[in-house]
């Protein structure tokens, strides 16, 4: 059975996430003491005590998103489940690569705690926005996108969908074309990444950092969610990391890879890729690992 597994991006963080999987697991909250050491911040009172508006900030989120995700695919791996793949939605994709052996836990919170801090300091400076568009052919939203300056397609979900990011008054009228074709329109939170050019003085600043982390060779590939083509290798991804933050991530690529997956594990809370899977596969099995439970029925589906 040949099986991939996932990490979710920004959004899918809430209180309490993972809280029955560390409570039974010295592993996880091995990664979860190691995490505080690296970045002097108490992840347990975040992600189990804290308040949604707290755990909400991008210096909270991000690294307490990869911690997790990270400490569950540690878990998994425990428990003797070995995956062939993995992909990762935005900032999920550091996770990817934890799980994959390219990247250590230090150096992606490490990475992540500068990415934080240089794109809020960016939102600052700017009024931008998010939206997703769904029920319109996203050819016909990048033709929209042309007409503007500082609007561009940050995802590719589908032949119909896709997530639109730039400036307040540009996405105005990128929403008022939408609409007129009665396309289904949904607020999507900044805070998951803009990418676009308007990234370009974060990347710049990051690039500084990223030169003093080491990327590693793969245990399993990692197909990028630039392109969908598989990686296993560490020279490469270091552009990839960086260049994921500038152009649009092509998820859609990212799904049409994974059709030889037979079952797909989300590592990260929630299940919020589990739309997107099933828009592509609706037959795939999808398990998101949240409770002692799903990994229960995760072992059962691998060794029947």
């Amino acid at each position: 059975m040949k099986i991939g597994m996932l990490f979710p991006d920004y959004g899918s963080q809430y209180v309490g996430m993972g809280k029955e999987l560390y409570d039974l697991s010295r592993v996880m909250q091995e990664y979860f003491e190691e995490a505080s050491t690296c970045l002097d911040k108490n992840f347990v009172k975040l992600c189990f005590a804290s308040s949604e508006s707290e755990l909400a900030l991008i210096e909270n989120a991000y690294p307490a998103l990869f911690l997790l995700s990270c400490s569950i695919g540690a878990l998994l791996k425990e428990k003797g489940m070995a995956c062939q793949e993995v992909a990762g939605y935005g900032i999920g994709q550091l996770s990817a690569l934890n799980v994959a052996g390219s990247l250590t836990l230090p150096d992606g919170l490490y990475f992540l705690s500068k990415y934080a801090q240089f794109y809020q300091e960016q939102l600052e400076t700017m009024q931008a926005r998010c939206v997703c568009i769904s029920g319109v052919p996203v050819d016909k939203v990048k033709k929209w996108c042309e007409e503007f300056r500082h609007v561009s397609i940050a995802v590719y979900h589908s032949l119909t969908e896709c997530v639109v990011s730039g400036l307040n008054q540009e996405i105005v009228g990128i929403k008022d074309l939408a609409l007129k074709m009665e396309a289904q329109i949904s607020e999507v939170p900044i805070e998951a990444g803009m990418h676009s050019q308007l990234m370009t003085p974060v990347e710049q600043q990051l690039r500084v950092y990223l030169e003093k982390i080491d990327f590693h060779d793969f245990s399993c590939p990692l197909i990028s969610s630039i392109d969908g083509t598989r990686i296993t290798n560490g020279r490469v991804v270091r552009e990839e990391v960086m260049k994921q933050l500038i152009i649009p991530i092509h998820w859609d690529k990212v799904m049409q890879t994974i059709a030889d997956w037979q079952l797909v594990v989300q590592c990260g809370p929630g299940s919020s890729l589990k739309n997107t899977v099933e828009a592509f596969y609706p037959e795939k099995k999808f398990i998101a690992i949240n409770n002692p439970d799903d990994i229960d029925e995760l072992l059962k589906l691998i060794h029947k």
